[in-house]
């Protein structure tokens, strides 16, 4: 959680959620991870300037996702792909 209130949740079979209050109010993101397809997630980390990512275990490996704006969008930054 960054200190102006930008925050996740990684659940270990569950969606991702994002805080932008503080933790007074929670919201699902499960296009960025879900339990239907994903093993859950490792890592997630926000900062001040509405800036996040997270490490999550997907069925074929694992991908690191970024938000620009405190969890509305986010994109894959990269994937990592079982052996």
């Amino acid at each position: 959680m960054s200190d102006d209130g930008f925050g996740m949740i990684v659940e270990d079979r569950g969606p991702l959620y994002v805080t932008t209050d503080g933790g007074s109010h929670w919201t699902a993101r499960p296009r960025v991870a879900s339990p239907a397809n994903d093993g859950g997630g490792l890592s997630a980390v926000a900062l001040r300037s509405g800036v996040g990512f997270v490490l999550v275990r997907g069925a074929a490996g694992w991908r690191l996702s970024s938000t620009p704006d405190r969890g509305r969008t986010w994109r894959i930054v990269h994937r990592w792909r079982y052996s």
